[in-house]
């Protein structure tokens, strides 16, 4: 991922991802939140997806022996079944590597009907066993394989937000989770 600027044709096409997709995306942010949340020590989120078609949300669960196994298994099941919905999305537990640490993330994709790619938002946390679940750092969205600016990040983020306060436990404690 190479962190450069946009160009006007990819510009555009973040520009063309639908409100809806937003607003599912940032439901789906706030449901993973408040899950991890509650979490005990030790236990990961299981993966889940959200899909939308006409005017139906649907929550998708993946289980599997591991963590990656279930990644896999919805990765899979998107792949083949996405094109059946207006849009859907993809929430799973991760950690971001650095050159010197590892930090905990929560990552939502998303897509809607006609995108060539997913809109990936990543939010860095620290879970409940360390005292109390906490959201933090600045906002990380990749379209595809590019990582956007931190400005267009952070403008992406206000258009999630929007579903994420329609999230109602997630709406009332994100305040609480990002101080």
């Amino acid at each position: 991922m190479d962190g450069r600027s946009l160009d006007d044709d990819e510009r555009e096409a973040l520009e063309s991802i639908p409100d809806s997709l937003y607003e599912l995306a940032g439901f789906a942010l706030g449901h993973a939140a408040w899950i991890l949340s509650e979490l005990e020590s030790g236990v990961l989120l299981a993966p889940f997806g959200m899909t939308h078609a006409s005017e139906n949300r649907q929550l998708v669960p993946f289980e599997a022996e591991t963590q990656e196994q279930a990644i896999a298994g919805g990765k899979a099941w998107f792949a083949e079944h996405g094109h059946e919905f207006d849009a859907w999305v993809f929430a799973r537990e991760g950690r971001l590597t650095g050159a010197d640490s590892r930090v905990d993330a929560l990552t939502v994709e998303a897509r809607a009907r006609g995108m060539a790619e997913s809109v990936y938002f990543v939010q860095r946390f620290k879970p409940r066993a360390s005292g109390a679940f906490k959201v933090f750092g600045g906002p990380i969205v990749f379209w595809g394989t590019k990582w956007l600016s931190d400005e267009a990040a952070t403008a992406l983020f206000a258009k999630l937000h929007v579903g994420l306060r329609s999230h109602a436990e997630a709406a009332q404690r994100w305040p609480e989770w990002s101080s």
